[in-house]
């Protein structure tokens, strides 16, 4: 059932959803998705009477246009230096980062990246966190008022765009956080542990929110997570690494229907893709002796 797969293979797994938690996707002119690529990166860490660490080593990988790729491995492999990498924060040691063909050397404004925690201004309401991206360019209009309200609206928070972020639960303020990231108009969108910080009932709705959104939106986007189960159900591809420094073990096509809902968790075929890429870290314990 599971193969290693060519990593410049195209998906077929592109956005086709379109259920939404509150009426129709809004309108954003958002750019057409672009291709995201690593080439042979290799990213080392100290130096100059410092041991030097290396975070990753050989990473090559093409996320297609419109594709939702989960990237997952143990504390400390190198995960997150991937993302900053192609959020261009950092410059590799070796190889190179292509955003639709060109190479990245400094951050992109189509370009979006989600942490954690969903770092909201707490003097600004959720409408004028939303529209953050847009005063940052210096040109908010009541276009951009409109196409925030209504993106507010189809995420659930159409009642609380006038709330400060200290009113809202934890999952609120990260769809907050999702909105400001789709109204960068985005050609690719960086997640780094988003609902890592969420009691388990609230981050499995926000995985249906989430998995909405990308499909609405046709954004490329790379996940990086530490829960199998949530790349499972998010993304078309899973990205195994390696314990540090971080090498890809496998990528896995997930074998489930391009439309999806929370009954999927139950299939034979949710379990045994969960099960198979658990293997690799269950046989990583064993090697060190856990």
């Amino acid at each position: 059932m599971f193969r290693k797969r060519s990593q410049t293979t195209a998906l077929a797994d592109q956005p086709t959803e379109t259920s939404e938690p509150g009426g129709g996707f809004p309108q954003l002119s958002m750019p057409s998705p672009l291709r995201l690529t690593a080439q042979n990166v290799t990213q080392v860490f100290g130096g100059r009477g410092k041991q030097p660490v290396v975070a990753l080593e050989n990473f090559s990988l093409d996320v297609e246009p419109g594709e939702l790729v989960a990237i997952v491995g143990p504390s400390g492999c190198g995960k997150t230096t991937l993302l900053h990498a192609f959020a261009g924060l950092i410059k590799p040691t070796a190889g190179e980062i292509r955003v639709g063909g060109q190479q990245l050397k400094s951050p992109r404004r189509d370009v979006s990246m989600m942490f954690q925690a969903p770092t909201l201004l707490p003097w600004k309401t959720v409408l004028g966190n939303c529209l953050l991206p847009r005063e940052l360019e210096h040109r908010i209009d009541e276009d951009d008022r409109k196409r925030a309200r209504e993106l507010l609206t189809w995420a659930g928070l159409g009642d609380f765009t006038d709330r400060r972020p200290h009113e809202l639960s934890g999952g609120m303020q990260q769809r907050v956080a999702i909105c400001r990231a789709l109204m960068a108009n985005p050609s690719v969108l960086l997640l780094d542990e988003p609902f890592g910080a969420l009691d388990a009932m609230t981050r499995e709705q926000m995985n249906v929110d989430l998995r909405r959104m990308w499909a609405a939106s046709g954004v490329t986007t790379v996940l990086i997570t530490h829960d199998i189960s949530e790349a499972v159900y998010l993304a078309g591809r899973v990205v195994v690494l390696s314990p540090r420094p971080g090498r890809i073990l496998e990528i896995i096509d997930v074998p489930l229907p391009k439309d999806r809902d929370v009954s999927l968790i139950q299939s034979p075929e949710f379990a045994q893709t969960c099960g198979h890429i658990r293997s690799y870290f269950i046989r990583e314990d064993r090697h060190a002796g856990v």
